[in-house]
């Protein structure tokens, strides 16, 4: 089957590498319960993009989410997903793509994992039947949290684990697809040269040094200040962490590998970009 959609194909790509904590977004426009059209993106679908998805496939009902993938399958999240969206899903991707995968729809577990379903039309399979838009309730702003305090340290912790979960899982993807790239140049006859795949594979491993970088330092001396009982002891730990950052994003910023990494021309990365987010959220949090 010829692709149809250069972008969707594109985006679903990326996609097979998102991860929970680094998703793809999603805006899906149903028409009944049967068909529909399909954004993927890095950024939330705008008000302008719904237009263009309804004008395409003359739906009416709107879903918005995050689109990942976990286990080797395409997992499109959102907080309400309707009856019939896995079916159009799959519909949709392989009209649209020419490609068959393995989906999952799934309900988000919070409220801030992201917007919910939006219909303002006919009513759909699993929407409800008003045909009136659902707007998310206006959400209530928590008072802040202290800084110091076990909750930081603890949802600073995660965080970092999760970014390190997922520059390593780049790095895999990145890995195996320079392998995959050199090895198809070898087979092509009219290569100008044969690539050495021992050397290369050598020296391929070189992008892990990124993650001796970032390093678990920063976790291990979290837990430390968990774990402290004497104010004083734990004032420092808390420092010394925030140190710890300072080093992360001086590397980020500085490293020459680091900053050339996401432009390798053989897949898209978000490594750069994602490290540094994560480390100056977490540093004006501690």
């Amino acid at each position: 089957m010829s692709v149809k959609d250069p972008l969707l194909t594109k985006n679903v790509a990326l996609a097979k590498h998102a991860t929970a904590e680094h998703p793809l977004f999603f805006t899906l426009v149903l028409k009944g319960g049967s068909d529909g059209a399909l954004l993927l993106s890095r950024k939330k679908g705008t008000a302008n993009d719904i237009k263009v998805l309804k004008e395409k496939c003359h739906g009416t009902a709107v879903v918005r989410g995050r689109c990942y993938s976990e286990e080797g399958k395409l997992v499109f999240e959102t907080a309400k997903p309707p009856a019939s969206a896995t079916k159009v899903l799959k519909l949709i991707l392989h009209r649209e793509t020419g490609l068959t995968l393995p989906i999952e729809t799934r309900m988000a577990k919070g409220p801030d994992d992201d917007e919910p379903e939006v219909t303002d039309g006919e009513p759909q399979e699993g929407a409800p039947e008003t045909g009136d838009e659902v707007v998310p309730e206006e959400k209530k702003q928590p008072a802040p949290i202290k800084k110091g305090t076990n909750i930081i340290f603890t949802q600073a912790r995660l965080v970092w684990d999760a970014t390190r979960k997922s520059v390593q899982s780049q790095l895999q993807g990145l890995e195996k697809q320079i392998i995959t790239v050199c090895k198809q140049i070898n087979d092509d006859p009219n290569a100008p040269q044969e690539i050495d795949l021992d050397a290369l594979t050598s020296q391929v491993k070189t992008i892990y040094t990124i993650l001796d970088r970032l390093d678990q330092r920063l976790i291990d001396k979290l837990d430390d200040a968990l774990n402290a009982s004497d104010p004083a002891q734990r004032e420092e730990l808390h420092r010394e962490a925030k140190g710890i950052l300072d080093e992360y994003e001086k590397y980020v910023t500085d490293d020459p590998l680091f900053n050339a990494i996401d432009n390798n021309g053989f897949m898209p990365t978000t490594l750069r970009k994602s490290v540094l987010a994560a480390v100056q959220g977490l540093a004006s949090k501690l």
